[in-house]
């Protein structure tokens, strides 16, 4: 087998197995992947367009492909037949002068850049970093956030940090698996796909156009519900700490000491013991059960 492919396999042999680090050579290859990454950042914008209904016709027509993909069940035949769509489109459209014309004025303006690679080529392979940051830095730490989320929600999930809410969503996740055994795979995957539709369509774009309900909308704080983040747990349990030790301050000494007193015959007989004078120190309601406990009455002389 090596034989037959030397001539495709040698050309793709490292010299060395040892692994160096340079940050000039990592800010290259990074570079490398911004600028490649082009075609794929076109992709992803046009997907931005359309889950924010930016284009409400762009949007309605890929719902109609949406709703005739759970309709029919070609949903792996509409999507590898879309692949092919693309390339071909790809190749056979004359737009490509029309893209670079467009890619390079919004390079020279200083206008909102629509791909990384334009900040690269902006500002220069030294000076770019910084950039990307100003440019994509907020929406980027907001999804990082939203994940750290999601992650924190399942481990807590896994530990049982809320166990009531663990329990819950166990069932949950214990009903869908029986769901999921009682179906058949066409109907569950249908089921599936009519979610993310939902989400794509639906709940993300509220999401993304008023960012203070995202989590509101979040499909694994609804599958895990009331299972919190570390933040979540420190603040709830910060909380109850604080309500007990000022429900203890508010109690007055008298409402203690009646609490107390309150206590019945045989547990105050357990609370007994013997001073050094060995007199009972029970309350006065069992003085003489513990008295006679501890002191019993003498025998009489035969």
């Amino acid at each position: 087998m090596l034989y037959l492919t030397q001539s495709f396999v040698v050309q793709h042999v490292e010299d060395t197995n040892d692994i160096f680090f340079s940050r000039d050579e990592l800010l290259r290859q990074t570079e490398r992947l911004l600028v490649a990454s082009s075609p794929f950042q076109h992709f992803f914008m046009h997907v931005y367009k359309v889950y924010r209904w930016e284009d409400p016709k762009l949007t309605a027509q890929w719902f109609a492909v949406w709703v005739f993909m759970i309709k029919t069940g070609y949903i792996g035949t509409t999507l590898w037949f879309y692949v092919v769509y693309v390339i071909l489109h790809n190749k056979y459209t004359k737009n490509h002068l029309g893209h670079m014309r467009d890619s390079q004025e919004r390079v020279d303006s200083g206008g909102r850049p629509y791909k990384l690679g334009e900040l690269v080529a902006r500002h220069g392979e030294e000076d770019w970093i910084d950039p990307i940051m100003d440019e994509f830095g907020p929406v980027a730490q907001q999804m990082v956030s939203d994940m750290a989320d999601v992650v924190e929600i399942l481990v807590n999930f896994y530990n049982w940090r809320r166990p009531e809410a663990s329990r819950n969503s166990v069932i949950l996740w214990a009903w869908l698996g029986i769901m999921s055994a009682l179906i058949s795979t066409e109907y569950g995957l249908k089921i599936a796909f009519f979610g993310a539709g939902m989400m794509f369509f639906v709940m993300q774009p509220i999401a993304s156009r008023y960012p203070r309900w995202r989590k509101v909308l979040s499909m694994t704080r609804w599958v895990h519900w009331d299972v919190p983040n570390n933040g979540e747990f420190v603040t709830h349990n910060h909380a109850t700490i604080t309500d007990t030790s000022t429900s203890r301050t508010s109690i007055p000494r008298s409402s203690r000491r009646r609490a107390k007193s309150s206590k019945t015959n045989d547990q105050q007989n357990h609370e007994c013991r013997r001073s050094r004078y060995r007199r009972c120190a029970c309350r006065a309601s069992a003085k003489d059960t513990c008295h006679e406990r501890l002191f019993p009455p003498a025998r009489p002389i035969q």
